[in-house]
């Protein structure tokens, strides 16, 4: 797994990725059809915030961009570090495109001095859900009527944590899944 923070040259590769409108059901961004313009700027200036970071996710043998994923909020005054905007294509689940992504954001999160990184879904999202659990981040609980969505609906958000003790565990685990899904 590459990943490259979004710039002009992703556009066309992020646009095929995101054209599934089932791909954003339980997400508060939105890139699908015409909504991808707006998100794609957004993305492009969150590149280069120096408190948020949106990347392109590539797989590195077909060179495809599978998604996007980064850093929703980065706190350096407290060493807190929040992963966020991810999506990836009907194509790239089940593979080892969201562990892999999630172990480069760790290691560099955790490798850049945070003692703490947030991990959130929406509260509905059991499949996010059961993976941010899957790879061992603890569950905080939830924030109650947290967001209010596109369509006015109000959002549950499931909060969850890793700390720098219990990186290695993470990472041990996440090893372990992406050996789980390599070809023999």
């Amino acid at each position: 797994m590459r990943l490259e923070p979004v710039q002009g040259l992703h556009r066309e590769g992020l646009c095929r990725a995101a054209d599934d409108p089932d791909i954003w059901t339980y997400l508060r961004i939105n890139a699908y059809g015409e909504a991808f313009d707006n998100w794609f700027e957004a993305a492009c200036l969150a590149a280069a915030d120096p408190h948020m970071s949106v990347f392109a996710a590539i797989d590195p043998e077909s060179e495809e961009i599978v998604g996007s994923t980064g850093y929703l909020c980065i706190d350096p005054e407290n060493r807190v570090v929040q992963l966020g905007h991810t999506w990836f294509s009907q194509s790239a689940c089940g593979t080892c495109v969201n562990p892999a992504s999630k172990k480069l954001l760790l290691e560099e999160a955790f490798g850049g001095g945070a003692h703490r990184v947030v991990l959130r879904a929406d509260g509905r999202n059991m499949r996010s859900r059961a993976a941010i659990e899957g790879i061992g981040a603890s569950f905080e609980g939830v924030l109650r009527d947290h967001l209010v969505l596109d369509d006015g609906t109000l959002r549950d958000t499931a909060c969850y944590s890793i700390l720098v003790a219990e990186w290695p565990d993470v990472s041990r685990r996440l090893e372990a899944r992406l050996a789980e899904r390599q070809p023999d």
